[in-house]
């Protein structure tokens, strides 16, 4: 058995203890390296971070971008659409867009640069099927013979009149304006276009063209009958939402009425309609007048509006330093009963007018389906918009 003299160990013992000193000097002083070159680091990311004096900012110190490319403009004799063998070009649809300009300026002749820029954007595409249309219906109509009467021609010219004339204008004071802007070609082939195409319209089809007392009839009992169930309908939505204000005066619960009966189409919970102050109801004072006197669970008598039916109860009130508007505003709620729609009272004139441009829009777009399917429409390079 080894036996250790007290000596020895006391001497491993201070050995140890020295090794330990040396191993934590060691590890302090890496510590310290570590944070000395965090804290440089540090330093140099703070003053990479602020900008020097006298330095421009990025984007000044970048060379300007180049401009947009302008885009180039269309070639007046490209081609945008081939119908029946007649070629649509870029300048025959800038010279139907000059034309309707033309006509816009003599009905309005202070009309701005900016607003002919806007109403040719904004009508391009309805320029684009016109132009094609009536080259369609033209070169179906090319070798039918029509001839256009005196009679026909005055109807058309008070047509084209009531479309882009002036009250007090004749047919030869707008003639003489198109005349001296350099259009009296357009204007006497738009014409000969128009009594061409009515000729044809009245003369193959001359039993639905021309409507007759029977139809007029007909419709106007259909009318009738029509306005005959929503006067009954509203008749009835009155009565109820009269029946809705008794039980609320009682005291039954008003939201719980508005749940069981409302038939208001953005119905909330209990009939809530929101915070409201008079700006709300601009279009509808007599309502706000309703509502102003009533207190917190005040409500209203059947108050009519241009849709329906309405009983209002106030929620509660908010003065105008309270609100957020900086009006006196009001907490709604309301049972809503829907008004059914009716025809307005007409004339038997202006009802037949109505019923033959509902009847001739039909045809019309009935024929220009037929001459579309015996027709051969081509789009050299897909650009132009078709008539639909």
């Amino acid at each position: 058995m080894l036996i250790l003299s007290p000596s020895f160990v006391r001497l491993r013992i201070m050995r140890i203890k020295q090794y330990i000193e040396i191993v934590s000097a060691a590890i302090l002083l890496c510590g310290c390296i570590a944070n000395s070159a965090f804290a440089a680091e540090t330093n140099a990311v703070q003053k990479a971070a602020k900008p020097a004096k006298n330095v421009l900012p990025l984007a000044q110190r970048l060379p300007p971008l180049p401009p947009k490319p302008k885009p180039k403009p269309v070639p007046p004799n490209r081609i945008l659409a081939r119908v029946n063998g007649v070629d649509i070009t870029r300048a025959k649809l800038d010279r139907h867009i000059d034309f309707m300009v033309a006509l816009l300026k003599n009905k309005n002749p202070k009309v701005d640069a900016k607003r002919i820029k806007a109403f040719k954007s904004k009508n391009l595409k309805r320029f684009s099927n016109e132009l094609l249309l009536r080259t369609l219906l033209s070169t179906s109509l090319a070798h039918s013979n029509i001839v256009v009467s005196a009679e026909m021609r005055r109807d058309v010219e008070q047509g084209f009149m009531r479309n882009y004339g002036t009250k007090k204008q004749t047919f030869a004071q707008l003639g003489q304006v198109l005349a001296t802007a350099g259009f009296s070609k357009d204007l006497e082939e738009n014409l000969a276009f128009e009594g061409m195409f009515k000729t044809f319209v009245t003369t193959v089809y001359s039993n639905r063209y021309y409507v007759s007392d029977a139809v007029v009839k007909k419709y106007r009992d259909r009318v009738d009958n029509f306005n005959k169930v929503a006067i009954a309908t509203n008749e009835l939505n009155r009565a109820l939402a009269r029946t809705a204000l008794e039980r609320a005066k009682k005291g039954e619960n008003f939201a719980k009425l508005a749940d069981e009966l409302s038939q208001d189409p953005d119905k909330r919970p209990g009939g809530f309609v929101g915070q409201c102050d008079e700006n709300d109801f601009a279009d509808a004072k007599h309502v706000w007048m309703a509502l102003s006197p009533l207190k917190s669970g005040g409500i209203t008598d059947v108050i009519d509006l241009e849709d329906g039916f309405a009983i209002y109860r106030v929620d509660s009130r908010k003065a105008a330093e309270e609100s957020e508007s900086g009006f006196e505003s009001l907490a709604l709620s309301r049972i809503f009963f829907r008004r059914a729609y009716t025809f307005p009272a007409q004339s038997d004139a202006a009802f037949r007018e109505d019923v033959e441009k509902e009847l001739r829009d039909a045809l019309f777009k009935e024929i220009v389906k037929k001459f579309r399917a015996l027709s051969k429409i081509e789009h050299p390079e897909g650009v132009t918009q078709t008539y639909q």
